[in-house]
């Protein structure tokens, strides 16, 4: 990677940035929903837990690092990313620093969700505050967002890397699978989100460097993975 590289994706970012520049507003009022519908729910007695707090838990953190931009919405219809990547390898653009701009993007999206909804969230969650102070909270969001890193790695591949209907049932088929690791966990009375907490009790710091370390590596996959798919697909 070479500064030219990344000077060109960070010229990427900005104005992807620049052109959804409303796209904050409506990511933070998107995840507010969530964020107060998981707060409400983390409320609820030790014998009255549900697999509803777990659903969310997994499935809030791993859309840390997409915005709600036009281009998620129309997508399917449009094919938008198909058709962008045909227009970059048109131009004198290389197809590193297409997916290095998409990954400096997740970047900025995850370091601004996180830092907005989880300061919402552990306000206000009593159950969570009595279980965690302020620094062992903090790690328990690091956590989360290496668990955000993996998923966000597996939709760029796919964002990328093949057509708007592939893409949807990429997540339709991987949020399926979430629900049912959380459904399972459920009937074996095993509370995500509980044991979570109760690692960061017990484990510290560990936990979260572990967690990060892994989505890190995930990334450095991800990112040459994606780059040689590119190079192979056609565009048309």
């Amino acid at each position: 990677m070479t500064k030219t590289m990344m000077r060109n994706a960070w010229f990427m970012t900005k104005r992807d940035l620049k052109v959804n520049k409303w796209s904050f507003l409506w990511t933070f009022l998107g995840g507010m929903y969530f964020v107060l519908i998981l707060g409400g729910l983390l409320h609820v007695e030790e014998d009255q837990w549900s697999i509803a707090p777990d659903l969310l838990i997994v499935i809030f953190p791993s859309v840390l690092g997409i915005s709600f931009t036009k281009d998620y919405l129309n997508y399917i219809k449009n094919d938008t990313f198909t058709k962008r990547m045909a227009l970059y390898r048109t131009m004198p653009i290389r197809i590193e620093e297409v997916v290095l701009a998409r990954f400096l993007n997740i970047i900025i999206c995850t370091i601004y969700n996180t830092l907005t909804l989880f300061t919402v969230l552990y306000f206000l969650t009593e159950r969570m505050n009595g279980a965690l102070t302020l620094i062992p909270y903090i790690g328990f969001t690091i956590t989360l967002v290496g668990y955000s890193m993996i998923m966000s790695a597996c939709y760029v591949y796919y964002e990328l890397g093949y057509s708007g209907k592939r893409y949807l049932m990429t997540n339709f088929v991987m949020t399926i699978l979430l629900l049912i690791v959380v459904i399972v966990a459920g009937v074996l009375n095993w509370s995500i989100t509980q044991h979570l907490i109760q690692g960061q009790v017990q484990y510290g710091p560990l936990l979260p460097a572990v967690s990060i370390l892994i989505g890190c590596l995930t990334w450095y996959a991800g990112y040459h993975i994606t780059i040689r798919h590119l190079y192979r697909r056609e565009f048309r």
